[in-house]
């Protein structure tokens, strides 16, 4: 069937003809067109559909649609389950509770695609994916399918960012006799290079029941009772409890701050405090910064990215940690191992950790109609290359540098093309100024 345009019917430019097959509209559930088809016998009742507007069935017509009818033999079962099909699912969707079935929206690909190098193992790229962990938190994991070796695996980037001098003793305190949100240990650290948004110094905190943790970049070290009382409200949202002891080191911004003792009065908890250069009693924030500096420094090695991304990588790395497996629990009369994060807020939702992205991986980004600059053009720009730099909090989203404009997006899980393929930040490692400027 040939569409025209009408002004060249009229003109008779054009000679047409042939015979109408279907004047149906849309099916409301399906969002399909239906072709009836005739039997042998109805062919004899129908009329011929003709440009001029009707006569007789032909004796052409008749034979034509005895052909169709030997098709709908083959056809039949197929509409039947495809009807099925879409009937079942759209009572599920009202059943649970969840949007109405569109079968035109879900028959759509999702834009994500993962394209890995082709000597990369599995085990190493989950070991990136994971923020470069240790085959026993691996283990925790429970990925379908990967298999992990008893001999120890060698990461360059690891070896790198992690190397330190003896570890500190295990802290032996009892824990078990708080719950998570009453105690919480805080540190900060450097003053670093400058980010991206001029900040110079990370402030840590770890909830020592949960392990969950947090980090919060300040311009200023006499920014932290700000940062404080931000962490310690988050905390008192998901537990709903209140905050009872805060530990920090003996640093005068904690001692001997006016506004500090405020927020202690005002939250009334009670502040603790290790001896002096006894850093065995400050042991778990200490390991902590530690485990966060090293992986922070994993991040920008592996990627090449220039030093003052150091923010965005400690934003990913700790966003990583705090949703992997890592508490084993009971649930269901089976033990299960939970994230930071789940164990935090005393519930058990699942994250799925293919989303998870090695830091400094090369993206592809699609960019929504109603972003895309220029006119509608065959030339007109769908889609950026960019950086992937981390995650958006509270969202299904990353958090992707592009190259092009030199600033931070917040790109759809499904809007983004992921190419494990090579570091794209490594490309631009010696050109910092061209990845800035």
């Amino acid at each position: 069937m040939i569409l025209t345009n009408a002004k060249y019917l009229q003109r008779k430019i054009l000679e047409w003809g042939g015979e109408c097959v279907h004047t149906e509209g849309r099916d409301p559930h399906t969002g399909l067109y239906p072709l009836t088809l005739y039997t042998k016998s109805q062919t004899q009742q129908h009329t011929h559909c003709s440009p001029g507007g009707g006569g007789v069935l032909s004796s052409e017509g008749a034979g034509r649609k005895i052909r169709i009818e030997n098709t709908r033999e083959s056809l039949c079962f197929f509409v039947q389950w495809a009807r099925t099909s879409i009937e079942k699912e759209k009572q599920e969707r009202t059943k649970n509770n969840t949007h109405s079935y569109n079968f035109l929206h879900n028959t759509q690909a999702f834009l994500a695609r993962f394209y890995t190098r082709e000597n990369m193992s599995d085990l190493e790229k989950w070991h990136e994916k994971l923020g470069h962990v240790g085959m026993k938190q691996i283990r925790k994991c429970n990925i379908q399918g990967l298999k992990i070796p008893k001999k120890p695996f060698r990461c360059e980037s690891c070896i790198k960012g992690k190397i330190h001098i003896l570890p500190h003793k295990k802290n032996k305190s009892k824990q078990s006799q708080y719950k998570t949100g009453e105690v919480l240990h805080t540190d900060l650290q450097g003053p670093y290079v400058r980010t991206l948004h001029n900040e110079r110094y990370p402030q840590i905190f770890v909830d020592i029941v949960s392990r969950k943790v947090w980090s919060v970049k300040l311009i200023h070290k006499y920014d932290s009772d700000k940062a404080i009382k931000k962490v310690i409200d988050e905390s008192k949202i998901i537990t709903g409890r209140k905050i009872k002891f805060l530990r920090t080191d003996g640093d005068g911004i904690f001692g001997r701050s006016k506004t500090f003792q405020e927020l202690k009065e005002k939250e009334q908890f009670i502040h603790e405090r290790p001896s002096p250069y006894d850093h065995n009693q400050n042991s778990i924030i200490d390991r902590e910064c530690r485990t966060l500096l090293e992986g922070t420094s994993t991040n920008l090695f592996r990627s090449g990215t220039p030093s003052n991304f150091w923010g965005e990588s400690v934003d990913h790395f700790i966003f990583t940690k705090n949703h992997i497996p890592k508490h084993e629990v009971t649930h269901n009369g089976k033990k299960i191992f939970i994230s930071p994060n789940n164990f935090h807020a005393g519930k058990n939702e699942d994250f799925n950790l293919k989303n998870l992205v090695a830091f400094g991986t090369q993206v592809t980004c699609y960019i929504p109609k109603e972003k895309r600059e220029g006119g509608k053009t065959p030339g007109q720009e769908k889609n950026f290359d960019g950086v992937l730099v981390g995650y958006v909090n509270n969202m299904r989203g990353y958090r992707v540098w592009d190259i092009k404009k030199k600033k931070i997006r917040e790109v759809s899980y499904n809007f983004t093309v992921i190419s494990e393929i090579e570091n794209f930040g490594r490309t631009y490692k010696k050109k910092s100024r061209h990845f800035l400027s």
